[in-house]
């Protein structure tokens, strides 16, 4: 079991190199079940208590395999690999943060289901990527925040369970000393054909890493599926398809009786 564990959590762990970095969660290296029990030393549920993830056997689109429930409650997870061993960032060099995300139900205005990176430099104090699923005067919107809890760097619509690939690309200028970002929920194949748009930037000091990566539902009553999560320098490994949204169409089994005929 411990030998098994070990290569679990190697084949997790991506060995920085001096042209990028690749932390890659299709969350198909595990049996279905809860993920904490079942990716031990990989997801580790905060504090060790609350509401579980159940890990799916089936996907969100046709190229992935499994996804994650949530509709349990309140609760975080975080991905122990990328804390043993922060990303550093790299000069000029793009990252892309990807999340698929399908979603039924946000409990309140102050809840949301969300992914979200610590950016970590010279300087105290946290600086967030946050993905995340939420409402807005009832309405579902997909939106991006670089500050606090619930922050808002821009925001979109989207539908009930509608599925998306929500990604952040980040850019470290080390002479201006910012991280800048741009996000989409509709990535294209070929990273030249995806249209971005600007979301602000970090300031930072010395070498920026990302030293953190989380999964929440923040909210009781939340409803939803996420996964897989993938963070890498290279686009190809963060987008593999086009996720078309698939919503299906309503059928209206009864015709209206404009004549005096028997209506179905």
């Amino acid at each position: 079991m411990l030998l098994l564990l070990t290569i679990m959590c190697f084949a997790h762990l991506k060995a920085q190199t001096t042209s990028g970095f690749s932390f890659i969660e299709n969350f198909d290296g595990y049996s279905p079940g809860d993920l904490h029990a079942v990716a031990t030393g990989v997801w580790l549920r905060e504090n060790n208590t609350g509401p579980v993830i159940p890990l799916l056997d089936r996907g969100l689109t046709t190229q992935t395999g499994r996804m994650l429930d949530f509709t349990r409650g309140g609760q975080t997870h975080d991905y122990a690999p990328l804390t043993q061993a922060p990303a550093e960032l790299l000069p000029n060099v793009p990252f892309y943060f990807g999340t698929y995300y399908k979603v039924a139900y946000i409990g309140g205005p102050n809840d949301r289901i969300r992914a979200a990176l610590r950016i970590d430099d010279a300087v105290a104090g946290d600086q967030w990527i946050r993905q995340q699923i939420a409402l807005d005067n009832g309405s579902l919107i997909a939106r991006i925040g670089l500050l606090g809890g619930g922050s808002d760097q821009g925001k979109v619509n989207i539908n009930i369970d509608q599925i998306i690939q929500f990604v952040v690309r980040g850019v470290w200028d080390d002479v201006a000393n910012v991280i800048t970002y741009s996000w989409t929920i509709a990535p294209a194949l070929q990273e030249e054909n995806t249209s971005w748009t600007v979301a602000g930037a970090h300031s930072v000091s010395g070498t920026p890493k990302i030293g953190r990566l989380f999964i929440s539902s923040s909210g009781a009553r939340n409803s939803g599926l996420l996964g897989p999560v993938r963070l890498s320098t290279t686009y190809a490994e963060v987008v593999t398809e086009v996720v078309t949204d698939n919503l299906p169409q309503a059928v209206f089994p009864y015709r209206i009786n404009f004549q005096d005929v028997a209506t179905l």
